[in-house]
């Protein structure tokens, strides 16, 4: 079986819309304005593709990263913020993912400085379109792999809305852990 490679999350992503039958990331679905998940809920969704509101997006973003915290992780958590800034608000949540993971890499824009730091921080300022334009949160470990990945699209209503999709699919998180190292990190894969 060919592994394809991605020359970036834009070209990943559509990849992925391509790959589902329903198109991948459809309009019509409406938004999700406070996403509950448990651990029996994730285990039975594999891949769910969605108009997500900003409440959906951090209420999936929170159930990754409290399940690592919770349990701990020999794999690491990526995280983008289309801004350095935005990670202010989740600050004692990376804090707490530091000694849980065997590394944390946070991306955004250079707009301010990162709060969190330590030992296995690992900060990506870049301005890169695929930074700016995606929320992401992948978990790469081997016991959780994990990955919300969206890209913000035109607001409804005055609302911030993403369009994406979440998994739990080990090859999917591969293939978005290989574009994030190759293209943002610059980590040979």
């Amino acid at each position: 079986m060919q592994v394809m490679t991605y020359a970036s999350l834009a070209t990943l992503f559509e990849a992925v819309a391509v790959e589902h039958e329903d198109g991948g990331v459809a309009p019509e679905h409406p938004l999700l304005a406070g996403l509950q998940i448990d651990d029996d809920e994730a285990d039975i969704l594999a891949d769910v593709n969605y108009a997500l509101s900003m409440a959906a997006m951090t209420a999936i973003s929170h159930f990754i990263e409290d399940r690592v915290i919770e349990q701990g992780s020999d794999g690491r958590i990526f995280a983008g913020f289309q801004k350095l800034g935005h990670i202010r608000p989740q600050r004692d949540r990376y804090e707490a993912l530091i000694g849980r993971t065997q590394g944390v890499f946070l991306f955004g824009a250079p707009d301010r400085s990162s709060p969190v730091q330590g030992p296995n921080v690992h900060i990506i300022a870049s301005t890169a379109a695929d930074i700016q334009e995606h929320w992401f949160v992948v978990s790469d470990s081997a016991e959780f792999p994990v990955v919300l990945l969206a890209r913000e699209s035109n607001a409804i209503g005055g609302q911030r809305v993403f369009r994406g999709f979440w998994s739990s699919n080990p090859g999917l998180v591969a293939r978005v852990v290989d574009v994030l190292e190759r293209t943002l990190v610059g980590v040979a894969a």
